[in-house]
């Protein structure tokens, strides 16, 4: 009785010794793309960070059920901040575009952007298999003239190639990568700021 005591209680005590899996973690990319500049890129573009809804701000990626309940787990995080990875994946992405310098917030030292990208997401949200949502508004300001402002509303939506977490991330950056293209495209009929 002893010695089977003994041998149960060295397996609980591995049970519990043994760690969970640790969990994954996702960076917030853009897909890759054969886009070549097609905007003047001559006024360079300053981007403020991103503003997300609390749930997208939280290091465990969330995603909409058929329900519309969402869900964030705990097993499967951004690898970073995620309003400051989209921030850094708009900017790249619309420099790209562009073909001249755009500075994710806060800019370098010496970067003097005349124009002022602000984005503010309502919605940054996609379900598994189905597809990613953006929505909200996009202002620009010359930085010289803070008179001079424009806002738009912005609406995105790129789909998930899977049913798993991979590719509703996948389907974020899609979304960000899209909407780096609507304001180039903005910034097209913006026109030059004063210096």
């Amino acid at each position: 009785m002893t010695m089977r005591a003994a041998f149960l209680g060295l397996l609980l005590l591995a049970a519990c010794a043994a760690a969970p899996p640790a969990p994954r973690l996702y960076l917030l990319e853009a897909p890759q793309s054969a886009s070549t500049a097609q905007g003047s890129g001559a006024e360079a573009v300053g981007v403020r960070e991103i503003s997300l809804p609390l749930y997208a701000r939280r290091l465990q990626i969330a995603a909409e059920d058929g329900a519309g309940a969402v869900s964030a787990s705990e097993d499967h995080l951004w690898a970073e901040e995620p309003a400051r990875a989209a921030t850094r994946l708009v900017a790249r992405r619309l420099a790209m575009l562009r073909g001249g310098p755009v500075y994710a917030d806060p800019w370098p030292q010496g970067a003097a952007p005349a124009i002022i990208l602000s984005l503010e997401a309502d919605r940054l949200l996609g379900s598994f298999g189905g597809e990613a949502r953006l929505e909200g508004q996009m202002s620009l300001s010359c930085a010289a003239a803070r008179d001079r402002i424009e806002t738009r509303p912005f609406a995105v939506r790129a789909g998930a190639a899977g049913a798993d977490h991979a590719a509703l991330v996948n389907a974020y950056g899609a979304a960000l990568a899209a909407l780096a293209g609507d304001a180039a495209a903005a910034l097209e009929t913006f026109g030059p700021c004063p210096r």
